[in-house]
């Protein structure tokens, strides 16, 4: 289920920033300020982070059943983050995913505020549709969180997400979520004996580092070279495959 257990960050800055859906809430407001300035803090400088997601049954949080690490890389709305063999980079122009195990390279136009199907995308939807039972903000010395409780029926049964008080950052997302949401395209785990109906996403956020100025990371010739209407791939990807996924590109 690794390929699925992923969250698009994107999505979860949308879903952050859709807090119309929590207009009934009493604590609207204060949520709406946490939101700001979680947005601000991502935004306002180029940052680097690590990223843990463990999967496990909900009864039984403490088995993991699958576990998944990466490393996300932001610079205002430009962002790349690496999990496993595969590579998301998103630049001004360009949205380019990386295959390394089979050395594919798909390259596209970016889109403004494209978000890529994910299970907080499908979240988003859900609030959207005005799910929620109630929202709650906790806080301690060191963390605010947002405790999210949707109604009965839905794919998503809770979310939490934790913020440093000082930093203003992400430290921690947890969600409920139907198992069927997390598996493999061609798979079902209804029914399976290892899995249960609902299933406990955790998505650990630390490491934080400011990147340097001027760093290439953001630098598409890094990725190809784009002469008229000819792209060649770079000397680091010159046994890859390209792929143009955008018509007229």
């Amino acid at each position: 289920m690794k390929s699925r257990i992923s969250i698009s960050l994107l999505g979860l800055f949308m879903l952050l920033a859709f807090h119309k859906g929590w207009a009934q809430q009493n604590n609207d407001a204060e949520i709406a300020i946490l939101v700001q300035r979680m947005k601000a803090a991502y935004k306002s400088r180029p940052l680097s982070f690590d990223v843990r997601y463990t999967y496990s049954n909900e009864l039984t949080p403490n088995i993991l059943l699958d576990s998944l690490n990466g490393k996300v890389y932001m610079n205002g709305s430009d962002y790349r983050y690496q999990f496993d063999g595969t590579e998301t980079v998103h630049i001004k122009d360009y949205h380019i995913l990386i295959f390394r195990e089979d050395k594919l390279l798909y390259l596209g136009k970016a889109v403004q505020d494209t978000v890529s199907e994910s299970p907080l995308q499908q979240l988003l939807d859900a609030l959207h549709q005005q799910g929620i039972r109630s929202c709650d903000l906790i806080r301690d010395k060191q963390y605010t969180t947002i405790r999210m409780i949707f109604q009965e029926g839905l794919l998503y049964r809770r979310l939490e997400m934790r913020v440093e008080n000082n930093s203003g950052l992400l430290s921690q997302v947890k969600y409920l979520v139907k198992t069927s949401m997390l598996a493999s395209p061609g798979t079902n785990p209804d029914g399976q004996k290892d899995y249960e109906e609902y299933a406990s996403v955790v998505a650990d956020f630390y490491h934080y580092q400011l990147l340097l100025v001027g760093n290439t990371l953001f630098d598409e010739h890094h990725f190809f070279v784009r002469s008229g209407n000819m792209v060649s791939l770079a000397p680091a990807y010159k046994d890859y495959k390209i792929f143009i996924a955008t018509p007229n590109f």
